[in-house]
Formats: structure tokens, C-alpha cells, sequence
């Protein structure tokens, strides 16, 4: 059988899809030949393997609950308990919180920095269900805080475990 032939290898039809313009290049076997392709075209070529970012994002997120249950992160989780997601962008690698991602990508832009996402149904930090989520400001957040009953602060009644009655908290 000839090596060339792309019969002989069932990864060449891939390779080949992968290199597109540069099918004369062999800019994925080493850095060197990425340096010349790049040189050489002017260009820094993609090394995804052909998954989308949001193909990507999915597989990271558990759905066996169903459609209505929360869908749950499992990849990284921060120290707050909200998943992380990164993305490469023109060569360069961005970090995005696991919801804020998926919000931006829903709507085709990404959030403006006083936008943020909120858990309107569960309150769950690794859930990333849409059904779950919402874009609000920060005065809408802190208010669902408050009508949930989440916030402890001076300004927020919570009552204590023992007793059950209804205390102020202290101010600092």
C-alpha cells in the first residue's frame, strides 16, 4: 500500500480539512513549521481541532437532569463556586465566568461590563441552565438577594436559628 495514499491513513482527510488555505503546509507538526507557515502567509493559523466554543462549552456541562433541572458545571469551579470557561481569541487565551459566557454567546455579544447574570430560578452558582438564568443589573441583583432572604447586612432582617424570632443585625 502507498503511504501517500490517503486510503492508508484515516486521519488525512481531516488533516486536510484542518489546513484549508495551506493544504501545501505543515504548520500542525511542529512550532518551527508554525513560525514559517506563519511568516510565510502573514498569518497565524488556528490550531482548534474544528469544535466550536459553544461544542466545547456543553461538553463541560453535566444535562442529565432534564430541562427544567439545573445543569451543572464540571469543569473548573472558582473559590465563589461559579464555573470558568476559557476561549481563544486571535492567538490570545480569555477567562470568562461559565454563565457570563453562555449569556454573551446566547445573544450574540458579549455582556457589557455593568450587565451581569443572575440565578433567577435557583440560586445554584454552578448551574448554567438558560432556563435558570438572566441578564440584570446590579441594583436587580441585590434586590432578588433581599426578597430571597440571602443578604446579611446591617440593613436586612434575618432571623436567628435558635429562636426563630426576627433580629436586626448589628452594624459595625
Amino acid at each position: 500500500m502507498n503511504p501517500s495514499d490517503s486510503n492508508s491513513d484515516p486521519c488525512q482527510k481531516r488533516r486536510e480539512a484542518r489546513r484549508g488555505a495551506h493544504a501545501d503546509c505543515d504548520h500542525e507538526n511542529s512550532k518551527r513549521a508554525r513560525y514559517l507557515c506563519r511568516k510565510a502567509n502573514g498569518a497565524k493559523q488556528s490550531y482548534t481541532r474544528g469544535v466550536s466554543d459553544y461544542d466545547r462549552f456543553m461538553s463541560y456541562v453535566d444535562t442529565s437532569g432534564g430541562p427544567d433541572a439545573c445543569h451543572l458545571w464540571e469543569r473548573y469551579i472558582d473559590r465563589t463556586g461559579y464555573g470558568e470557561f476559557d476561549i481563544t481569541e486571535n492567538g490570545r487565551q480569555r477567562k470568562f465566568k461559565a454563565t457570563r459566557w453562555l449569556m454573551g454567546h446566547l445573544r450574540g455579544k458579549e455582556l457589557e461590563p455593568w450587565e451581569m447574570v443572575m440565578h433567577w430560578v435557583c440560586d445554584n452558582p454552578p448551574c448554567v441552565n438558560r432556563r435558570h438564568l438572566r441578564v440584570g443589573t446590579q441594583a436587580e441583583n441585590m434586590a432578588d438577594m433581599v426578597a430571597k432572604g440571602r443578604g446579611r447586612n446591617q440593613y436586612t432582617a434575618r432571623s436567628t436559628p435558635a429562636s426563630g424570632a426576627v433580629t436586626q443585625a448589628a452594624s459595625t
